[in-house]
This record gives C-alpha cells, structure tokens and sequence, in this order.
C-alpha cells in the first residue's frame, strides 16, 4: 500500500506543501517578527536569499545522499531540519534566524530530489508529465496555507506560537516519513558517497541541447517569484498603512467580496494571487488591507476577471472586490 505510486504522490505532495509552508514562515511573519528579533523588516530579503542559497547548494549535491539514505530519509532530514530552524528562530532569536534559513533551505533543497527520485521510478512513462505536476502543487499549497494560516496563528498565539506550531508540524511529519522507508528504499545503497554525482546537473547543462536556456528561463522566473514574495507582505504592511486603493473591477464581474478591517494580505506563489487573512498590528491604527484576485476563467482565449488590488486601512462601505 505505501509502496504504490497513490501513496507516494500524496506523501511528496505534502513534503513539499510543507517546505514550502516553512520557507514563506518569516516573510509572512516579517511584520511583526522582525523587529522582535532585532532586525528591520526590509531585510527579510536577505533572509530568502539565505534560504534559497542553500537549497541551490543542497540540490546540486544531493544525489549521493540519496543514494545512500534513500529517499524516505532525506525526506524525513529535509523536514527534521525545517523544524530545528524554527527551534532556532525562537531560542535564538536574530542568530537562529541566519542559521535556520540555511536549514530551511537545506530541507527545501533536499525536497524536490527526493520526490523525483521516488516518483519517477514509480510512475508510468505516459503518466510521468501528469504525475509530476501533480507533486508540484505543493508549492502553491504550501504557499497558500502559509497566506491562510500564520497570520490568524499568529493574531491568536503570538508570532512565536506561529512558529512554533510549524515546528511542530514538520517534526510530526518527519516522524511519519519514517512508514515509507522500507517501500521506497529499492534503489538504496547504504555504501554510495555522498559526493557521488555532484556535477551530473552541469554536465546535463553543457551536453543536451536546449537545456541551459530552459534552465535560465527557470531561474528567471523563480527569480521573480520570490523577489515579488518576500516583499509583498512587508511593503502591504509597513509602507502603505495610510493609502487607500480602490477597486478596479473589470467589466465581467461585479464586486463580490468586502474585506473586514483588521485583515492584511499574505502573498500566496499562485498565479496572480494574494491570500488574504485577519492580521492585527500591534499599532493602535486599524489594520489595513490587502487582496488580489486575479483568477482566469476558461474560454477560447485568455479571460480574466477580478480586480487588481484593494487596500483600506478602515474600508468605507462599499470597497472591496
């Protein structure tokens, strides 16, 4: 049972639902986390920069281990270390935010390979395209529930009951990572080098035709998605407190929904969206608001509908989208 291609796509699934969770945990918490933890909310740039550094270094290196320790283990590493570097946000403030985001991108790097490694000696040549889609919706899950859950864990815990409720998440999950060694251990070689197969993805790069530029393309785009994510909450909440953005609804949907006050946004890695959820500062000012919802609607040719943003520090009757 857990060693059919079902079970280990959900498991995957939510291994990097999960990673990705704990990667969005500061740049949704920055707001109120970052000066706690003695540091400018701006900087929360570095912070991702810190994580993703560390996944690129771990995902370049990891085939060895996966080799070695199978790829249940690694899974189960990846998630142990995304909870010691929440751990560490809390006991060691500033300091264990450094060393966790390198942890988290540790875990985050080592995710993907793993899941790979898994699903593609599962997975049936002609449903191999479908199931790896499938396993990549964990990013925007991941992402979502980062958007839909911190903010109310935090408004009811504190920033630190937030992050301390992941951690326990992963810890847990890590744990239940355990069922699945045995089912996916078949390739494991308890003797293989950790180093083995370091450079396979640049020699990838320079002999197959079209691989660099699909590559470069890829870090283009990520490049963007994350330098757009770890900003988006900080700029909606520190620097446009006092603006009020109206809707801009387009002609084929009316507006549907209000935001209440004291909500704020958290920016979601989904096409075009922001997931909104109650946010409370700790200023005395009402909270201010921030959603976007620009979804497609199918048809012949690209349709959206939705407004573009709205922001009210204490919307009027009548704003929303």
């Amino acid at each position: 049972m857990l060693g059919g291609l079902g079970a280990a796509l959900a498991a995957t699934t939510a291994a990097q639902a999960l990673a990705t969770l704990t990667v969005f945990l500061l740049p949704v918490l920055a707001p109120i986390a970052a000066r706690d933890l003695g540091a400018a909310p701006h900087w929360i740039g570095w912070q991702v920069a810190c994580v993703y550094l560390a996944a690129s270094v771990t995902s370049m290196l990891s085939a060895g281990a996966l080799r070695r320790f199978g790829s249940a283990r690694c899974t189960q590493l990846a998630l142990a270390a995304a909870g010691l570097a929440c751990l560490g946000v809390l006991a060691a403030g500033l300091a264990g935010a450094v060393l966790g985001s390198f942890l988290i991108g540790f875990g985050y790097g080592l995710t993907n390979p793993a899941a790979t490694e898994v699903l593609a000696r599962l997975a049936p040549p002609r449903r191999r395209n479908m199931v790896f889609a499938v396993k990549q919706t964990g990013v925007p899950i991941g992402g979502a529930l980062a958007g839909l859950l911190l903010p109310s864990l935090a408004a009811g815990l504190g920033w630190r009951g937030a992050v301390l409720a992941v951690a326990l998440l992963l810890l847990l999950a890590a744990l239940g990572f355990g069922a699945f060694h045995r089912p996916w251990a078949a390739e494991r070689d308890p003797a293989a080098r950790l180093g083995a197969g370091a450079g396979g993805g640049w020699r990838a790069l320079r002999d197959q035709p079209g691989m660099a530029g699909l590559a470069a393309i890829s870090a283009l785009y990520s490049g963007f998605q994350l330098a757009l994510g770890a900003y988006t909450v900080t700029m909606l909440v520190e620097e446009s407190a006092g603006a009020r953005w109206r809707p801009a609804p387009s002609r084929r949907s009316p507006r549907r929904w209000a935001p209440r006050p004291g909500w704020a946004g958290a920016w979601s890695p989904m096409p075009g969206a922001t997931v909104c959820g109650p946010w409370r500062r700790s200023a005395p000012s009402p909270s201010p608001v921030a959603c976007c919802c620009r979804w497609p609607w199918p048809g012949p040719r690209p349709r959206w509908s939705g407004c573009s943003a709205c922001w009210a520090a204490a919307p009027p009757a009548g704003t929303g989208c």
